[in-house]
């Protein structure tokens, strides 16, 4: 069961019951993909045949599950969005989930590029809450793994244009 006040991006704030073992690659290639609060009716009801909101429900969920296997696994997925893109800045400083974190963000769009950076310089409503000499390492990796067409936007984004 997974509790914090994140629960309410995806309804209203409460717990969620997600399995202890998960292949999420099979989970969002199912169709319809399951609901993710199969108890609240009038969830289920709004968002049924709906699967890109509910990858994207699912994701914000097992981003932070407990085994860093199943949250590799979601950031390798392909299926990241902006709305994604804090708990991406949050995994950049996971030792065991920094390489794929990292790579993780440069999918992301130009729009979760902004999210993502925002967060790290805590800017705007979602601090990283990363002292600065951490906030710094992360931004050094983000630098040197930066795709080409990406190192303008990037660098704007550092910049707060």
């Amino acid at each position: 069961m997974l509790t914090g006040e994140w629960t309410g991006e995806i309804w209203s704030r409460g717990p969620i019951t997600v399995p202890a073992v998960v292949d999420v690659e099979s989970l969002l290639a199912r169709r319809p993909i399951p609901s993710i609060l199969p108890d609240n009716a009038e969830f289920t009801a709004a968002f049924a045949g709906d699967d890109e909101s509910m990858a994207v429900f699912w994701l914000l969920a097992l981003l932070h599950h407990p085994d860093r296997g199943v949250v590799a696994q979601c950031l390798r997925s392909g299926q990241l969005s902006w709305v994604h893109a804090e708990d991406v800045a949050r995994h950049l400083a996971d030792p065991e989930l920094a390489a794929v974190a990292t790579e993780a963000a440069w999918s992301l769009s130009d729009t979760g590029l902004r999210v993502l950076v925002n967060v790290l310089l805590s800017r705007g409503t979602a601090p990283s809450g990363y002292p600065k000499g951490k906030a710094d390492k992360v931004i050094a990796r983000l630098r040197s793994t930066c795709p080409p067409l990406r190192k303008q936007a990037f660098e704007a984004e550092l910049a707060g244009r």
